[in-house]
């Protein structure tokens, strides 16, 4: 069998006018990623604060969605503003593409994929939680004042 961790684990978010995320191998420990998230105009850190342990299950489960989300899809919307997405994830098979996407909430099976990987210290929920939390306030404020 062969092990659930990956050989290359590689994904960049930015939006236009909001946060910009990256995720990525630890230099060190191959077993644990990189957990960043920043605003427009500054930079990732090199050496990075937020560092994520994901489990046997959690990497297994993750393969098997990122498989099944069909990602090339998303690119089909020829948007070149809104969000921008790099990603090059290798368990087995190698997913690598870069995604420009002008609608956000098709971004949400991946980010729910992502989520678990990510939680650490100083993201318990993980690092697209917030996001979630936001977009569910935004619809009821935008509801409350209809």
């Amino acid at each position: 069998m062969a092990q659930p961790f990956p050989k290359k684990f590689y994904y960049e978010e930015q939006s236009y006018f909001g946060s910009h995320y990256l995720i990525d191998l630890n230099e060190n420990d191959r077993l644990r990623l990189n957990v960043q998230e920043t605003s427009p105009c500054i930079p990732f850190l090199k050496e990075p604060l937020s560092i994520a342990t994901p489990t046997e299950k959690q990497w297994q489960a993750f393969e098997k969605k990122l498989y099944s989300l069909g990602l090339e899809s998303l690119n089909e919307e020829g948007i070149c503003d809104g969000t921008w997405i790099d990603i090059w994830i290798t368990f087995r098979k190698k997913v690598k593409l870069s995604i420009h996407l002008g609608e956000y909430t098709k971004l949400k099976p991946l980010h729910r994929a992502l989520n678990p990987l990510t939680k650490c210290r100083e993201y318990p929920r993980g690092l697209f939680a917030k996001v979630a939390h936001e977009s569910i306030q935004s619809k009821r404020n935008c509801n409350e004042e209809w």
